[in-house]
């Protein structure tokens, strides 16, 4: 046995490759996330129908040309607790080779769109957080990025999109919205066309208050950088600022990118300015922030 749930698990993975084909699962489970094909291979008809009871239906199609991620639990490579494999104090994604790990997952990518993934066997931060690795490059090919920011739809189907700093107030922004619908408080999905940008929730990487919004896209006008302050106050984003359009553009591996990658990042963060009105808000947290953005909005 090897004991991938050690701190040196990662160099151990890196020089045995051979471990991952030991165990193939039987059980097959096809989804589309948010278009990108994948079949899951996993050891038990269980996990197959906690997967299906988590992704919504109708994206749940077996398409001819997926990518294949053969599902392995810790405990297949190691006789120490299975508790343990998470314990490991590594919030980044590291990277050697054809290798990914994080706190809770190893991945190794292979060709002809394979690939082998050890996380407990659940839905669990361990799938979100492969999720979250892997599907930014390939959303990116589709014009899709993930962006690090809450989304409040109203009643009128109108989105509002709040952006800004780890602890700016994003969820925050949500909360105070007691009639609004909430489509993520850290993490939604932009499809970024020539003329208009389309936002809808994203399946990874927050608390969800809807499954129903799965799918579904709403236009967005405008988009909101966030900071705490005394006094409620918007301003337009001056050029200066643009960059935090990209530093809110979640999951891309800076470098992993390809220079080709590269100016398509660009290029969409570009589009996205051109396409939204882009503004500071100051605020307090207080209700009647909601009242002021709805009219600063309608008067633009």
């Amino acid at each position: 046995m090897i004991d991938i749930t050690s701190p040196g698990r990662r160099e151990i993975l890196f020089r045995a490759p051979e471990v991952f084909s030991k165990v193939v699962g039987i059980h097959k489970f096809y989804v589309e996330v948010h278009g990108i094909p994948l079949c899951f291979h996993v050891s038990s008809s269980e996990l197959v129908d906690k997967l299906a009871s988590y992704f919504p239906r109708n994206w749940q199609r077996n398409n001819k040309k997926p990518f294949h991620v053969y599902w392995k639990g810790p405990e297949t490579f190691t006789d120490a607790p299975i508790e343990q494999f998470d314990d490991i104090i590594d919030p980044d994604c590291q990277f050697m080779n054809e290798w990914v790990s994080q706190r809770d997952f190893i991945a190794q990518r292979l060709p002809e769109r394979q690939i082998n993934f050890i996380a407990k066997e659940e839905v669990s931060d361990g799938l979100f957080n492969f999720l979250r690795y892997f599907l930014p490059y390939e959303l990116l090919k589709h014009n899709k990025i993930l962006f690090h920011s809450s989304c409040v739809v109203d009643k009128n189907e109108e989105a509002y999109l709040f952006f800004g700093h780890s602890g700016a107030g994003k969820s925050t922004m949500a909360k105070l919205c007691n009639k609004g619908n909430v489509l993520g408080d850290d993490m939604n999905l932009l499809t970024i066309h020539p003329n208009v940008t389309f936002v809808e929730s994203a399946v990874v990487g927050q608390r969800f208050y809807s499954k129903e919004n799965f799918g579904t896209k709403y236009v967005v006008e405008n988009a909101f950088w966030l900071s705490k302050a005394k006094k409620i106050k918007a301003t337009e984003l001056d050029e200066k600022q643009i960059s935090r359009l990209l530093s809110s553009f979640s999951g891309l591996f800076w470098d992993q990118l390809s220079q080709e990658d590269y100016a398509k990042v660009f290029q969409l963060a570009s589009t996205l300015k051109k396409n939204l009105g882009l503004y500071n808000l100051e605020f307090n947290i207080d209700k009647k922030v909601w009242s002021y953005v709805r009219k600063f909005s309608k008067s633009l």
